[in-house]
């Protein structure tokens, strides 16, 4: 990702819940001075009297920066429309919360996050609640590198804000079935130097975060994944957790297995950035 300037896609259909993550990024182009998009997604459903109101509470809010912002007006599903417009190209860091959705739907259909993971390849922030402050960004780094996409974009937030860093790695107590993870097992007081693809990791993701002057910190913790980032995430001391995802529009992985980045972005309070590993071509 082109981290030099960053335009922000700010997406809403009007719907309460939504709010927060407007709020959020509006804050969010103001601290990276950003140029923002404002799409606002025109639904059938009952939020579509509230989007002009929504619309123009964020206008007022980017025009007191002084920031610039584009208003881009589209009808549909939000979900259609959002990975529509990101296929462009043009999305840079998507930020957007929850769409109100009633109950019945999200459990016919799923929650949205998790339809916009399978569809969009752009990064993006999820919103429930909004802090309007980063001071410490939670990394939750896994062994097989998807997380390193997201990695180079909670170091380009975190050189913007001064925020500090954790990089977390989870030692799951079911999957020591094969070698390298035995190994792993074996070295959880001294995984970061040990030579196992997530010591290695380890190293690459500090030795990053070091050049690019951010205090950081490894936290190793075995557990369950869900379980472990969950509490860690709750503790109250982030205002950012950045999780890497294995979705791939080219893929079927997401039919087989349960995605614990869209279950923990469903659970947590703080804002979740979210980038995926992209498909090899």
């Amino acid at each position: 990702m082109n981290t030099s300037s960053v335009p922000i896609l700010l997406a809403t259909n009007g719907a309460p819940a939504s709010l927060p993550a407007l709020r959020y990024g509006a804050w969010l182009a103001d601290e990276l001075n950003s140029p923002v998009k404002l799409l606002g997604i025109q639904e059938s459903g009952p939020w579509r009297h509230m989007l002009a109101s929504a619309l123009e509470g964020t206008q007022a809010e980017l025009q007191e920066q002084g920031r610039t912002f584009e208003v881009i007006s589209m009808h549909g599903n939000s979900e259609e429309r959002i990975a529509e417009y990101a296929e462009r190209g043009e999305t840079g860091l998507l930020v957007f919360g929850p769409f109100g959705r009633p109950g019945w739907r999200r459990w016919l259909r799923g929650r949205s996050i998790r339809r916009i993971m399978q569809r969009v390849s752009s990064p993006f922030i999820y919103v429930r609640q909004a802090p309007m402050q980063l001071r410490r960004i939670l990394v939750c780094l896994g062994g097989l590198g998807y997380s390193f996409p997201m990695l180079e974009i909670a170091i380009y937030l975190a050189s913007a804000t001064g925020a500090e860093m954790s990089l977390l790695h989870i030692i799951e107590p079911g999957a020591y079935e094969y070698p390298t993870a035995r190994r792993a097992h074996a070295k959880v007081g001294d995984l970061l130097d040990s030579d196992t693809p997530q010591g290695r990791n380890l190293q690459a993701a500090l030795e990053a975060t070091s050049r690019a002057g951010i205090d950081s910190e490894i936290l190793i913790r075995s557990g369950y994944t869900l379980e472990e980032i969950s509490k860690v995430a709750a503790s109250g001391r982030y205002d950012l957790l950045g999780l890497g995802s294995p979705y791939s529009s080219q893929s079927l992985r997401h039919l087989a297995t349960t995605n614990i980045t869209a279950q923990i972005a469903e659970l947590v309070p703080v804002p979740v950035l979210v980038a995926r590993k992209q498909a090899e071509r």
